[in-house]
C-alpha cells in the first residue's frame, strides 16, 4: 500500500505546544513586518484656514513691524455684504510658542537674526501646516522683507489637493 502525504493527517500529530510555537512565531513575524514602515504620522493641525499665528517678541509686535503685519493681514475681503478681514491674526511670544501652539495651521515667525531670509516649511509639527520664517538683521530690514513678500500671504485657492494652505 502506498503512503499518501496528507497535510490534514499530519496536523493531527502536532502537539499543542508545537501549535503555540507556530502561532507565536507567525504573530511576531507579522508584528515586525508591520513595523518596517518608518513613516512619521503627524497630528492634525488646529485653527481655521484664515487664522495666522504670529510668533515674535512683544517689542516687534507693538512697533512698526506689528503694524505692518496687522495692516497687511487686516485688509477687507471684497464682495462680502459685511466687512470681514482676509486673515485673522493672533500673537504669541517666542517663549509661549509651546507644543500646543506648534500645532496651529498657519504660523508666521518673525525674528531678528544675522541674515535676511524668507523661507517656508510645510507640515513640520502638524498636518496640514504652513510655517513662514522671516528674519533680518534689524527692524528696517524686517519691514522690507515683509513688504517685499506680502503677496505670498494673499491666497486665492485656500487648499491644494493635500489639504495644505496654498500661498501663490
Amino acid at each position: 500500500m502506498e503512503k499518501v502525504f496528507s497535510p490534514v493527517k499530519n496536523l493531527k500529530f502536532l502537539k499543542v505546544n508545537d501549535m503555540r510555537k507556530i502561532i507565536s512565531t507567525l504573530c511576531i513575524t507579522i508584528f515586525f513586518i508591520s513595523c518596517i514602515d518608518n513613516k512619521v504620522v503627524l497630528p492634525r493641525s488646529v485653527g481655521a484656514y484664515n487664522k495666522v499665528t504670529v510668533v515674535t517678541k512683544g517689542s516687534l509686535w507693538t512697533g512698526a513691524i506689528g503694524d505692518e503685519i496687522r495692516s497687511s493681514f487686516g485688509e477687507l475681503m471684497v464682495g462680502l455684504p459685511q466687512p470681514e478681514k482676509t486673515l485673522s491674526i493672533g500673537h504669541v511670544a517666542p517663549n509661549g510658542f509651546s507644543s500646543m501652539m506648534r500645532s496651529n495651521r498657519n504660523i508666521l515667525i518673525v525674528e531678528l537674526s544675522d541674515k535676511e531670509s524668507f523661507t517656508t516649511n510645510y507640515n513640520k509639527y502638524a498636518s496640514p501646516q504652513t510655517i513662514v520664517y522671516v528674519s533680518s538683521k534689524d527692524k528696517e530690514g524686517l519691514g522690507k522683507v515683509l513688504k517685499k513678500n506680502m503677496n505670498f500671504f494673499r491666497f486665492r485657492e485656500p487648499i491644494d489637493n493635500k489639504g495644505i494652505l496654498v500661498f501663490p
